[in-house]
């Protein structure tokens, strides 16, 4: 929603765990998430986001690129 006002909001968060629960709260636009995050992994908080948020973009990145 913020996006379609022109608006961005941009939030960093230390585990997949934390952003799993701020997504829940928030629901963003788009996700960019790493492989590899404390705790739950980045690509089972990516499966986890696409089955109960599908219209959220997501990209998974590792140390060399996105995709």
């Amino acid at each position: 929603m913020l996006l379609k006002l022109g608006f961005f909001k941009i939030t960093e968060t230390p585990s997949a765990d934390i952003a799993w629960n701020l997504i829940q709260s928030n629901q963003p636009d788009i996700i960019v998430t790493d492989i590899r995050m404390e705790g739950m992994s980045g690509l089972l908080m990516a499966k986890k986001v696409k089955k109960k948020y599908p219209k959220i973009k997501i990209k998974i990145c590792n140390n060399t690129s996105c995709n």
